[in-house]
């Protein structure tokens, strides 16, 4: 899992919204 990665936190709701972030951000 890449939990440390994109949030740094074992929130789920900020996990997926870091993922969102971070799709955001390659585009």
């Amino acid at each position: 899992m890449r939990i440390a990665i994109l949030g740094g936190t074992y929130n789920p709701v900020h996990i997926g919204h870091m993922f969102l972030a971070k799709e955001i951000e390659h585009f």
